[in-house]
């Protein structure tokens, strides 16, 4: 029998860095991974899946969660927050030593929460405000969200400007731009399809932040942007807002239109 308080012992608590966070938190599946299936105690990808059916019986229809794609994701994207271990499994008089993982400390867990409540209540995806593109350096989820809390400070700034208050090239902001105002999140203009005209012209382009910006960095990110500029963690903030199997589906349905034909799983 595998004994849970060995583990925790061995792998004492460390605070997980806003970088791995974001990073942990930056699609629907691994949001909702986090906060209904793992916890501290280890288990088993078996056990994941168990746990998925008995609790989430709902969300049956959604085949990318699964014990394979939970695997993955603590194999990879989620290294930072998951510590793995073994334990024996015996069957039929066979023992083997299969992998356990638990989450290295449980406070990320009200926050995956708060995002699936809220993207589910107010419609939007994740991924139009993180970086979710696989293969995506996990810096990128943290400037996504510093250039969008800088443009709703200012409301309509130059490019050029937006980018030296966050000591970028504004050339790196641009494609950050491009995905903001996609999702109707900002008024953006892209100078020139020309990359080398472009990065000439970037710098004198205006981009403005619209109402529907607004409203979702002061529904979701607001909170989230505070902890990056080292405010104290206050997990009430996030407690108080827990998705319902009404957020849930939504938010699996938006996930799944996003899904490439033939691919249920999209690691990042």
């Amino acid at each position: 029998m595998f004994d849970s308080s060995s583990f925790n012992t061995r792998h004492p608590m460390d605070q997980i860095d806003i970088q791995t966070m974001l990073h942990a938190l930056n699609t629907f599946p691994k949001a909702f991974f986090i906060w209904g299936i793992l916890n501290k105690q280890p288990q088993r990808a078996v056990e994941m899946e168990e746990r998925l059916g008995e609790e989430f019986p709902y969300l049956s229809k959604f085949t990318f969660l699964n014990r394979k794609n939970f695997t993955q994701y603590c194999h990879r994207s989620l290294r930072g927050i998951v510590i793995k271990d073994y334990t024996y499994w015996e069957h039929m008089a066979f023992q083997r030593e299969v992998p356990v993982w638990g989450l290295i400390d449980d406070f990320i867990q009200p926050i995956a929460g708060f995002i699936l409540a809220k993207c589910g209540e107010n419609g939007v995806n994740c991924e139009s405000f993180l970086a979710s593109r696989k293969n995506s350096s996990s810096l990128s989820n943290v400037l996504c969200i510093r250039i969008f809390e800088r443009l709703y400070k200012e409301k309509r700034v130059r490019v050029y400007d937006l980018a030296d208050s966050l000591d970028l090239d504004p050339t790196g902001v641009d494609r950050h731009l491009i995905k903001l105002s996609a999702n109707n999140f900002a008024v953006y203009e892209v100078p020139s399809s020309n990359r080398n005209l472009r990065k000439r012209m970037v710098k004198d382009t205006v981009v403005e932040i619209t109402q529907d910006g607004k409203v979702i960095f002061e529904n979701i990110l607001m909170p989230i942007a505070s902890l990056m500029n080292g405010k104290k963690y206050n997990d009430r903030v996030f407690r108080e807002t827990e998705p319902d199997d009404v957020h849930l589906i939504k938010v699996m349905e938006m996930y799944s239109k996003g899904l490439e034909p033939q691919s249920e799983f999209k690691e990042n």
